[in-house]
């Protein structure tokens, strides 16, 4: 029915052998089954074209009724599976968070088929509520913003050093150790601090302690954008090392001299939930994390 549907739409059968991604010996062969079948023609075939007989337009009409309730119920089939599965919300805060939670996700679902996963990027204003109102059962997020807040539970998984990012073609990129003499000849590329607000501050915490002031030549409003523009040598910016092992660029991950900041990153749980599943869930994490600080990565 498939290629009889395709033939009356395309009116020539070697076009349809190529809608279809068959031969069209395959396709005249089916045709020619099915009008022995229901023994009378369907088509009229010129010497361009292919045209429906008035048996073929009946049965087009008929065809087409069953090809899309066929397909409803395949999609009706796919959506009864994954509404019978357990669901799980995720939460995570930034760029950093969702690279972590990629890898954790594909190897979780792979041993538990049977969960339904959602994710969602919270802002660093609604972690909390989102928790408190059980829009998340779980959320990747900085630690110090979730660590010691009654009715929420939290697992530390990694302090990671924010080092200066420079592209290969730079000067800088040859240097083990950024001084601030190298600094200040440096021209910065910054997320908004709507778009990391966390790491915002605490770069502005470890400059004043260095006594420096970056000059700060674009202010990005999302990761991707940053990344380019340093990789093109449009500036140098401060990222998580860790986004290394995640995400190989052009760019050498370079530490700086008496800057000592730190990204920590967690797992936090709304206290009272006890749900099977978001346990299950969280040990995996700690399992995870704790081969994942074992590997050269």
């Amino acid at each position: 029915m498939k290629y009889m549907v395709s033939v009356a739409n395309c009116h020539s059968f070697s076009q349809a052998s190529r809608e279809c991604f068959v031969a069209q010996t395959a396709i005249s062969k089916q045709i020619a089954n099915l009008e022995n079948e229901l023994n009378c023609k369907l088509f009229v075939r010129g010497q361009h074209s292919v045209e429906l007989t008035k048996q073929g337009e009946i049965f087009l009409n008929y065809a087409s009724e069953v090809l899309h309730m066929c397909d409803n119920a395949v999609r009706d089939i796919h959506m009864s599976q994954i509404m019978g599965k357990k669901k799980m919300r995720i939460g995570y805060r930034g760029h950093i968070e969702r690279r972590l939670l990629t890898d954790i996700a594909v190897n979780y679902t792979e041993l538990h088929p049977d969960i339904f996963m959602t994710y969602q990027y919270v802002g660093l204003e609604r972690i909390l509520p989102s928790l408190l109102s059980h829009e998340q059962d779980i959320i990747f997020a900085p630690y110090e913003h979730v660590q010691g807040v009654p009715h929420i539970s939290s697992y530390h998984l990694l302090d990671c050093p924010i080092n200066l990012a420079v592209s290969l073609s730079n000067p800088a990129a040859k240097l083990d150790m950024i001084t601030r003499d190298v600094l200040k000849n440096m021209n910065f590329i910054s997320l908004d601090v709507t778009a990391s607000p966390g790491l915002c501050s605490k770069a502005e915490r470890q400059w004043a302690q260095l006594g420096f002031r970056p000059n700060i030549t674009y202010h990005a409003s999302e990761m991707e954008s940053a990344l380019l523009m340093a990789e093109s040598n449009a500036g140098v910016m401060l990222l998580p090392k860790l986004l290394d092992a995640f995400e190989p660029r052009k760019l050498k991950y370079v530490p700086i001299e008496g800057f000592g900041s730190f990204e920590s990153l967690c797992i936090a749980w709304l206290s009272s939930n006890t749900e099977v599943e978001t346990n299950r869930f969280i040990q995996f994490v700690k399992k995870w994390f704790k081969q994942y600080d074992s590997s050269d990565a």
